[in-house]
């Protein structure tokens, strides 16, 4: 009597009557490999530095480059405990949609953590408000302290100049720290004297 009650759709109770399976459509999957011919291995703290880095779509969906939820390229640092010391760096746009099976080469500013010592980069690619991607292989990066130092040579010092004189002198600098020197811009190099 419960049986003559319970009334079932005809497409599925002709797929149970024939055991026949019913077929989902397959789910898009949002899925990359990581190509990065030449990965930094040592970076000064707090330094900027372009990455060259191939992305190959081999998942089934197409990634957009606009509209709703774009794909973008992203990284992330961990130190060498592997705790995460930035995970949402900053993104770097695609140029162009990828279709399933294609490649894109772009190239990333990427940042190095402001704290000297040794740390893994890791590439990732994230569809914006649905999903990261997998993770590309860890790069280790050695990051070190900012340094600025100099030499100075001075080929023929004066030996004499009058009170409230001026004097020109030829002073050949070498810049021997790891920060480029900038002549314009914030915070100007410029020689002084003592």
């Amino acid at each position: 009597m419960l049986l003559s009650r319970l009334t079932l759709p005809a497409a599925l109770l002709t797929c149970l009557l024939l055991a026949t399976p019913v077929l989902a459509a397959p789910l898009p999957v949002l899925s990359a490999t990581y190509t990065v011919p030449t990965p930094p291995t040592a970076l000064v703290q707090g330094a900027s530095v372009p990455v060259s880095i191939t992305v190959q779509n081999v998942g089934n969906e197409i990634w957009n480059v606009a509209g709703t939820n774009p794909v973008k390229l992203s990284y992330h640092w961990y130190d060498a405990a592997g705790n995460s010391v930035m995970w949402d760096g900053p993104r770097t746009l695609l140029l162009n949609d990828v279709a399933a099976g294609a490649s894109h080469t772009l190239s990333a500013l990427v940042a190095a953590p402001v704290t000297p010592g040794a740390y893994r980069l890791n590439f990732a690619l994230v569809k914006e408000g649905v999903a990261w991607f997998a993770q590309s292989a860890a790069y280790i990066v050695q990051v070190s302290s900012a340094t600025t130092s100099a030499t100075y040579t001075v080929a023929t010092p004066p030996t004499t100049i009058p009170a409230g004189g001026n004097a020109q002198i030829a002073v050949a600098l070498t810049n021997t720290g790891n920060q480029t020197w900038n002549i314009a811009g914030a915070n100007p190099v410029n020689l002084s004297l003592h």
